[in-house]
C-alpha cells in the first residue's frame, strides 16, 4: 500500500500526463518532417532546425507545467489557510508546528520575513510581488525597493521566452511574419503586468479570507503565455518561399561582370607592358615555362592521375576506340564550355569544337545552275 502511495504522490504522475501531452505533439513534428522530406530540396538542413526548435519547446512546455503544476509561486497564507490580517506570531507559530525541523526557530530569512509582515504596506507589498520577493530581498525596505527586485526576475523570464520565440521565428522556417505579432504580445503582457502590480488597489474584506494574490495569478498567466504563444506560431503553416527578382540577379550580375571587365583590362594592360620591357618579358617567359614543366610533370605522373581520378578531379583524355571517358573535371570543363558556346554563339552540342559550317556546294549539283 505504502508503495502505491509512493507511486501515485512523485514524479510519476506528473511525468506521465507529460507524456501523455508532449507524445501527441512529436508525432505530429515526425509526420510534417516527413512531409516535407518529399517537398523540399533542403531537406537535411530544415529538418534539423526544426528538430531543434522542437526539443526546444519540448524543453520549455515540461519546464512551465512542473513551474506551474509542482512548485507553484509559495505563499504562506494559502498554504496554510489563514486570513490576510493574521498577526506574525500566530502565522510563525503555525509554521513551527507544521515544520518538520525540531527547533524553536524557524530560518533567520524567515524570520525576518514574519517581522516584516507585521507592517500591513509589507503584506500588501507581499499580494502585489509574490512570497520570494519578500523572502529574499532581506535589505529591502521600501515599496520601489521591493518593485525593483521583483522587476529583474519578471524581466529575465521575458527575456528568456523572447529569445526562444526569436529561435521559433527565425528567418528560414517560413514563419518570420509572425516575428512582430509574438513579440509585441510579450512586451504588450509585460507592460500591462507591470502597470497592473504597480496600480493595483488591494482590497481586504472583512473575513481577510479571500485576498486576492496578484502576483500568482499574473505568474500563472504570464507562463500560459509562454507556453502558448511559441507553441501556436511553430505549428501554424510556414509561408510560401518568395522567389528572388529577376531585377536584383541582374543588378548583382551587372556588377560582378564590370569587376571582371576591369580586372580583364588591367590583365590585358599589364601583359602588353610586360612584352615591351625585355626584362620583364624574360620574367614571363620563364614563369611560363616553369609553369608548363610542372604541369608536364602533372600529367605523366601516374600516381598523381589515379589519386585525382579517387577524387572525382581526373584530367584524362578519353579515347574512343577503346572506349575510354574523359576525366571528371576534363568531362565537367567541356561540358561547361559547350553550354557557353551555345549560349553566346549558338554552337552545336557537338563535342569541344567549334559548329561547323556545312560544305559549300558545287555549282554543277544545284538544280538550277545552267551550262556556261
Amino acid at each position: 500500500m505504502s508503495m502505491l502511495i509512493m507511486f501515485a504522490s512523485g514524479w510519476w504522475p506528473f511525468t506521465i500526463t507529460i507524456i501523455s501531452l508532449i507524445g501527441p505533439f512529436v508525432y505530429k513534428q515526425l509526420r510534417a518532417a516527413r512531409r516535407e522530406d518529399a517537398t523540399d530540396d533542403d531537406v537535411p538542413r530544415k529538418r534539423s532546425a526544426r528538430l531543434f526548435i522542437s526539443s526546444l519547446l519540448v524543453l520549455n512546455a515540461i519546464y512551465i507545467s512542473y513551474s506551474l503544476l509542482l512548485q507553484p509561486p509559495p505563499n504562506i497564507f494559502s498554504s496554510l489557510r489563514i486570513p490576510f490580517t493574521t498577526p506574525a506570531p500566530t502565522i510563525r507559530a503555525l509554521l513551527l508546528q507544521r515544520s518538520e525541523l525540531r527547533a524553536d526557530t524557524l530560518p533567520p530569512s524567515w524570520e525576518l520575513m514574519l517581522t516584516k509582515l507585521a507592517s500591513f504596506d509589507v503584506r500588501t507589498m507581499y499580494s502585489r510581488f509574490g512570497h520570494d520577493v519578500i523572502l529574499r530581498c532581506e535589505d529591502c525596505q521600501t515599496y520601489l525597493q521591493f518593485g525593483l527586485f521583483a522587476l529583474s526576475t519578471g524581466l529575465l523570464d521575458y527575456i528568456r521566452n523572447i529569445v526562444l520565440y526569436g529561435l521559433v521565428t527565425v528567418r528560414g522556417e517560413g514563419r518570420e511574419r509572425l516575428r512582430l505579432l509574438g513579440t509585441g504580445v510579450f512586451v504588450t503582457s509585460a507592460a500591462f503586468e507591470a502597470w497592473w502590480i504597480a496600480t493595483v488597489e488591494i482590497q481586504v474584506p472583512r473575513d481577510a479570507l479571500t485576498v486576492i494574490m496578484w502576483h500568482d495569478r499574473l505568474y500563472t498567466a504570464r507562463q500560459i503565455i509562454f507556453l502558448l504563444v511559441p507553441t501556436i506560431a511553430h505549428n501554424l503553416p510556414a509561408s510560401p518561399t518568395k522567389p528572388i527578382s529577376p531585377l536584383f540577379l541582374l543588378s548583382r550580375t551587372a556588377m560582378d561582370l564590370s569587376v571582371t571587365k576591369s580586372k580583364t583590362e588591367t590583365l590585358d594592360l599589364t601583359h602588353s607592358g610586360a612584352m615591351r620591357d625585355p626584362e620583364l618579358r624574360h620574367n614571363v617567359e620563364k614563369w611560363w615555362a616553369h609553369q608548363r614543366q610542372e604541369a608536364e610533370w602533372a600529367r605523366e605522373d601516374r600516381r598523381l592521375e589515379e589519386e585525382a581520378e579517387r577524387i572525382r578531379l581526373g584530367i584524362r583524355a578519353g579515347d574512343a576506340e577503346t572506349g575510354e571517358e574523359d576525366g571528371d573535371l576534363r568531362a565537367k570543363i567541356r561540358r561547361a564550355v559547350r553550354e557557353l558556346g551555345k549560349i553566346a554563339w549558338g554552337w552545336e552540342d557537338r563535342g569541344f569544337s567549334a559548329r561547323r559550317e556545312p560544305a559549300p556546294v558545287p555549282l554543277s549539283q544545284t538544280p538550277n545552275s545552267q551550262p556556261t
